[in-house]
């Protein structure tokens, strides 16, 4: 007997892994439950190889904790993390938008999936929105150095054993799951440069916005949980950028004021308190700002959310 999905506006996936601060974790997902309305469920990836979140669903009613198989690393396994995730989700809901973000990313405000969702809605080939060709502060981002890594993943030359360049990297990427996640890789990537992709294009991953009918549209071409793909050294969004893009999708800016994304790769993009006079509602990374600590920015925000809550 099959369960009956249960419809949310929101989805949010957030995965956890090891030795991470379960304190942090916690004021993410306080943030969450503050600044988004009552149609959504939280999904924590527990990546961490201990069950550190086991007993997050018991606190929080709002939250389904899904434990890896194993402990995945970084690069391409991030984004076999963030497939647990989404399959839950896609299991057990049906779901308007899903936000993936980093513990150490943070909610300020209310409404960004609204937003999220109006513009979904008016342009359906819209699969994702973040931190994509600009960042908040208007900066361009620079795609160069993943799209060189791009082109040297696609290639099929010989396996030497005396390239420096290739030696170790190309033996792993051979031999690990076979040649089967290298063709793969070449199909996914033919796909996608036929729909438009530049080498090397994707948002930053620290937050992002994913339509609903994008991740259904990864799963139905099996494109969420390839464990052939763990071999490639792309990070989780270079990698989830080229998917989409590969299944026709498109990816917007989100950063830009007045939108409600505060994004950066290390750090605050702004001040806590510009960061709120810009009307900005998800932001990406509490792990410093200038002279600040974590805990210091996070003692900011944990008092606003106290003065403000979103009802």
């Amino acid at each position: 007997m099959t369960c009956r999905r249960k419809s949310v506006r929101l989805i949010v996936v957030i995965p956890v892994g090891p030795g991470t601060n379960m304190e942090f974790v916690r004021d993410t997902i306080n943030s969450v439950v503050c600044y988004t309305r009552e149609s959504r469920r939280i999904v924590v990836v527990d990546n961490t190889g201990a069950n550190a979140c086991a007993d997050l669903s018991d606190e929080y009613p709002d939250v389904d904790v899904v434990a890896t198989p194993e402990v995945f690393g970084v690069n391409a396994e991030l984004y076999l993390t963030g497939s647990r995730g989404y399959l839950h989700a896609l299991a057990r809901f049906d779901f308007d938008v899903l936000l993936r973000m980093d513990v150490d990313a943070l909610i300020i405000g209310g409404g960004a999936e609204e937003e999220a969702y109006r513009l979904f809605s008016e342009d359906p080939s819209i699969g994702a929105l973040g931190s994509y060709r600009v960042d908040c502060n208007m900066h361009p981002r620079d795609w160069k150095k993943v799209g060189e890594q791009v082109k040297l993943e696609a290639r099929l030359a010989p396996l030497t054993w005396h390239s420096k360049a290739y030696g170790a990297y190309l033996l792993r990427r051979y031999f690990y799951k076979g040649n089967r996640g290298v063709w793969s890789y070449r199909r996914i990537l033919a796909n996608a440069i036929g729909n438009g992709y530049m080498l090397g294009e994707h948002f930053m991953g620290g937050a992002v916005f994913f339509s609903g009918e994008c991740i259904r549209r990864l799963h139905e071409a099996g494109l969420l949980f390839r464990t052939d793909l763990r071999w490639s050294r792309l990070a989780d969004d270079q990698l989830v950028s080229l998917l989409i893009r590969s299944i026709g999708m498109r990816i917007v800016d989100f950063c830009p004021d007045p939108m409600p994304m505060g994004l950066r790769w290390r750090g605050l993009p702004d001040s806590p308190e510009n960061l709120v006079a810009r009307g900005k509602k998800v932001i990406h990374s509490t792990k410093f700002w200038k002279d600040m600590n974590e805990k210091q920015i996070r003692k900011i925000f944990r008092e606003q959310r106290a003065l403000n809550h979103f009802q």
